[in-house]
């Protein structure tokens, strides 16, 4: 699974280098990957289309038993409708497919987008959880390791110099000498930023009325 993220996130940062902006790299990632499911969307309303056609016919099997809630009925009636589908080639099961296919992909694209820190800069999990854990403890943010995003904008306010503290900060989260693994990684990821800038405004920092 990691490998999935990583490969979304470098391509996420690669659109982000070249359209100068994260948020048209992920309006430009989004339409290809609607395009990419484009024919399982439309294999799905084909789907929708025929079973529109054949609920009359299904009705009229449905009212022919109506009123009989024996075992041995119910099981005629439902030999007829399935006799039905196959004659008409309807695949009652075929409009799922395709949203089972794209809720993976959907949980994957929201989890690779909301932390850029970890996909696309490319900071470890324990890294990541040492920093949050730092920032929240000195500087008293609150921070969620999920979504990176804010802290991002918060570290780029100020530079990574400032956080060089954190070389020799310990915890429960960070141990001794880990902090110095945490900054030098820091050093890497932020030389790789994303650009949160669209039209003049800071789209990494949290809205307000």
């Amino acid at each position: 699974m990691d490998f999935i993220y990583s490969a979304i996130g470098k391509f996420l940062g690669w659109l982000d280098g070249l359209t100068g902006s994260y948020v048209l790299a992920l309006f430009i990632f989004a339409i290809i990957v609607e395009l990419l499911m484009l024919p399982f969307g439309i294999r799905q309303q084909k789907n929708f289309i025929k079973q529109a056609k054949l609920r009359p016919k299904e009705m009229a099997i449905r009212k022919k038993y109506a009123g009989r809630n024996d075992q041995p009925t119910q099981q005629k009636m439902s030999q007829e409708i399935q006799e039905l589908y196959q004659r008409e080639g309807f695949n009652p099961m075929g409009g799922c497919l395709p949203m089972l296919i794209q809720f993976p992909i959907i949980i994957i694209l929201y989890n690779t987008v909301i932390n850029p820190l970890r996909h696309m800069m490319g900071m470890t999990a324990a890294h990541i959880e040492g920093l949050v854990d730092y920032v929240n403890t000195t500087f008293s943010q609150a921070f969620q390791s999920k979504n990176t995003i804010g802290l991002i904008n918060y570290i780029n306010q100020d530079g990574v110099e400032a956080f060089r503290g954190i070389t020799e900060y310990t915890s429960d989260v960070v141990t001794e000498g880990m902090g110095a693994e945490i900054y030098d990684s820091m050093t890497t990821a932020f030389g790789n930023v994303p650009n949160f800038n669209l039209f003049g405004l800071n789209l990494a920092e949290q809205p307000t009325l």
